[in-house]
């Protein structure tokens, strides 16, 4: 330590894991120093957490839209089931009653 900087402390950031040692010539030098240090340091750690926020959100915004298509898709497949299921059976009572009309049966009293 020269002799011009007769002061020092030693701060850290824990979200960062940042550390600095600042110095000075007064305590007054190093105090500001150390403020304007970790507000810098607050305002990074408040920037990386509103984009890891934002990048969550959009992650979770993501999975629920997948999560709806999903659901989606599934409707849609089981309805086309249900769908050739139906007209397979309406086709089946069509050609039962074709069958029966085409015959012709004669009452015999």
């Amino acid at each position: 330590m020269s002799p011009t900087d007769a002061w020092q402390v030693t701060i850290t950031h824990e979200g960062l894991h940042a550390y600095r040692v600042i110095r000075g010539s007064s305590k007054e030098e190093v105090e500001l120093k150390a403020r304007l240090q970790q507000q810098a340091w607050n305002d990074r750690w408040t920037r990386i957490q509103a984009a890891n926020a934002a990048r969550l959100e959009r992650l979770a915004k993501t999975q629920r839209w997948e999560k709806l298509v999903d659901v989606e898709r599934r409707a849609k497949s089981e309805a086309l089931d249900l769908t050739k299921q139906a007209e397979a059976q309406l086709e089946e009572l069509r050609n039962l009653l074709r069958n029966a009309l085409d015959k012709k049966r004669f009452l015999d009293w």
